[in-house]
């Protein structure tokens, strides 16, 4: 399987109160934390980084949302236009308890052509996905009709939803989008979890 790797890191982090793509758990920051795990995923990863470009490395492809303020959508869609594998791999920069495992079990479902989301004990979590990079026009469609929302995009293009809900998993899902989020995870020892 061909795959490429997209962080969405274009978030305004509102909730969080300062960007919190560099807020740092346990002395890394946020989207470095998204980016080893993508790294371990695939040698094509990109950053979607929203309007303005973060400070990474210079190694690190970040790519400007072709369409603006349109939420994660615009990066997912941003992603697809570049990609240049079959598949592609959504992540978000904020779920820094995240596992290979777990993509490695969407991996595992994906066929020609639907995309394959997690389900966690919270619902679908449409930034923790697969998609057929050839569903790009779908993506475009959506957009311009104004239909922003992945899980209804994810609906309608009848998306494989994996389940995640055994207590091993619910960490992983884990999302910062506050200081408090970020606090109450300081203490998890992912070594004592599995996968």
């Amino acid at each position: 399987m061909s795959l490429s790797v997209a962080v969405i890191a274009g978030g305004k982090s509102s909730r969080f109160g300062s960007p919190k793509v560099l807020a740092e758990f346990r002395g890394r920051r946020l989207i470095d934390h998204a980016l080893s795990l993508a790294e371990k995923l695939s040698e094509n990863v990109i950053v979607c980084c929203g309007p303005s470009a973060l400070p990474l490395h210079n190694s690190i492809f970040q790519l400007p949302d072709l369409i603006a303020n349109c939420g994660p959508i615009g990066g997912l869609h941003t992603a697809m236009e570049t990609c240049e594998t079959d598949w592609l791999a959504i992540m978000p920069c904020d779920m820094p308890l995240l596992s290979t495992g777990v993509y490695r079990k969407l991996l595992d479902n994906c066929n020609d052509n639907h995309p394959v989301v997690a389900l966690s004990q919270n619902g679908l979590q449409p930034l923790v996905s697969v998609w057929p990079a050839k569903l790009n026009k779908n993506v475009e469609t959506a957009i311009s009709a104004n239909q922003y929302g992945l899980q209804r995009l994810l609906r309608q293009l009848e998306a494989a939803q994996i389940g995640f809900k055994e207590k091993k998993w619910f960490k992983k899902f884990h999302n910062v989008n506050t200081l408090n989020d970020l606090e109450q995870i300081q203490n998890f020892d992912p070594l004592r979890e599995l996968p």
